[in-house]
């Protein structure tokens, strides 16, 4: 294990009752996580019908009820506890479909970014990293490739994706990504109807271009979007897979290699979420 800015590292004690109290309150876990998708699915399902807009158009009209206390306090460091959110009556309306817009790949992962107190980064796993959602507006790059070829010009399109937009949401990166993948799992092993439920589709990546100044590295990005603006999406020059190799150091003396290519996987899992129907 490799800690980063003071963090701490493991122990162990050696009590088994410890390690059986831990197994306990990880099914716990999945037990509400999953019970929470059932329902989740059906009071969205009620509440907000299967509209992809309608549940963007539902978040902008909750977002601008939230008190401007409430503006500030996310703005100042809040971070959304999604399971919470998902599984604690007591969680507002606002941060339930946080979650769920999350969860649902309605809201995509704009920016990767470290605590200031610390981060862990080892090669299996890591803690201390944020990550920032917003729901992105795709459609401008499908109708105009060339006008919007680069993820700055998407992110500016996207209503409430600036840096302290209304519609950013901020999280655990590791707990997104964990839950991320039991939600997709429990959705593909119940078969639900993408059509009907918000379940996302994962997207696989089929090739990487590196950009370098006048290479004709934008222009070869470019080409693979308007070969199909309908069914492929480009993340051109985005900032979260950049976040993720550098988090380790340029000549990695932070942390390892693996450690690095470890949180890069989780970082293209979620940027491949999609709740495209197309």
């Amino acid at each position: 294990m490799t800690t980063i800015n003071g963090g701490s590292t493991k122990g162990n004690n050696g009590r088994r009752s410890s390690a059986r109290n831990a197994k306990t309150i990880k099914l716990e876990h999945k037990l509400l996580l999953t019970l929470g998708c059932c329902v989740t699915f059906l009071c969205y399902r009620y509440f907000f019908g299967g509209s992809n807009n309608d549940l963007h158009g539902t978040m902008m009209r909750l977002g601008k009820q939230r008190s401007d206390a409430d503006r500030m306090n996310r703005r100042n460091g809040g971070i959304l506890n999604i399971r919470r959110a998902m599984t604690d009556p007591n969680y507002s309306r606002y941060e339930k479909l946080q979650a769920h817009m999350i969860l649902s790949a309605q809201a995509n992962l704009i920016d990767v970014s470290f605590r200031y107190n610390g981060q862990t980064l080892e090669d299996d796993d890591y803690s201390g990293v944020i990550g920032r959602f917003c729901p992105l507006n795709f459609q401008v790059q499908k109708d105009n490739p060339p006008d919007s070829p680069m993820f700055r010009d998407v992110l500016s399109k996207s209503d409430g994706c600036e840096p302290d937009g209304d519609n950013v949401i901020e999280v655990d990166l590791k707990e997104a990504v964990t839950l991320a993948r039991e939600f997709d799992a429990f959705a593909k092993d119940n078969e639900f109807d993408a059509t009907y439920y918000n379940v996302p589709k994962q997207l696989q990546l089929k090739g990487v271009v590196f950009h370098e100044s006048r290479c004709g590295s934008t222009l070869a990005a470019n080409t693979m979007m308007a070969m199909n603006p309908v069914k492929h999406r480009v993340y051109s020059e985005s900032a979260p897979p950049i976040a993720a190799i550098k988090a380790c150091g340029e000549l990695y003396e932070d942390c390892s290699v693996e450690a690095s290519a470890n949180l890069l996987r989780d970082v293209i899992y979620m940027m491949g979420r999609s709740n495209d129907p197309n």
